[in-house]
């Protein structure tokens, strides 16, 4: 998109590449097209194998090919826990979302749920979430019959295992 001031105004019109673009096998990329001064470049990289990552960076005036450098990513870390009902009997299928808090920087990532896709508890109602990035963070559990629950605020480090409280969850009414 184009540098400059955010929220912009009539002038100040953003331009996107709607489509996700997969590496080469030596994790190469590209993409072409028109450019324009004042080049920003704002990037949101997904791999099962590594925390999401974010890149931005202005570029200035581009007149011909411009190569980004190394994007790194990160390992991040990985989260535990249960959902359970107000008994303390897990709750199976459960999903688990997790939320960007204080200033994490994925918190005002536009399309943020595209690189936190939801996992679900097993049939004893536990859960494992590998590659989180590192910040502050809190999940939400929802389950058909119950009642919403939320974890409190944790704190994730690369490389580290957290262990989060269990959600309980009270019991709900489905309306169909």
């Amino acid at each position: 998109g184009r540098g400059g001031p955010r929220g912009g105004g009539p002038g100040n019109r953003q331009r996107r590449v709607p489509d996700p673009v997969v590496t080469d096998a030596e994790g190469r990329f590209a993409f072409q097209g028109q450019t324009f001064r004042n080049l920003r470049v704002s990037l949101q990289i997904a791999d099962a194998k590594h925390a999401p990552g974010m890149f931005e960076k202005d570029l200035g005036e581009v007149k011909e090919e411009k190569d980004l450098g190394d994007l790194v990513l990160m390992n991040g870390g990985e989260l535990l826990g249960r959902v359970t009902d107000l008994e303390g009997n897990g709750v199976p299928a459960a999903t688990i979302r997790l939320s960007p808090e204080n200033n994490n920087p994925l918190r005002m990532t536009r399309n943020r749920e595209n690189l936190l896709a939801e996992i679900v508890t097993d049939n004893n109602g536990f859960y494992r979430r590998l590659h989180v990035p590192a910040g502050d963070w809190s999940v939400s559990a929802t389950a058909k019959m119950h009642t919403e629950g939320r974890s409190s605020t944790f704190a994730v480090e690369e490389d580290q295992s957290v262990q989060i409280d269990d959600i309980r969850l009270g019991p709900g009414f489905e309306v169909t």
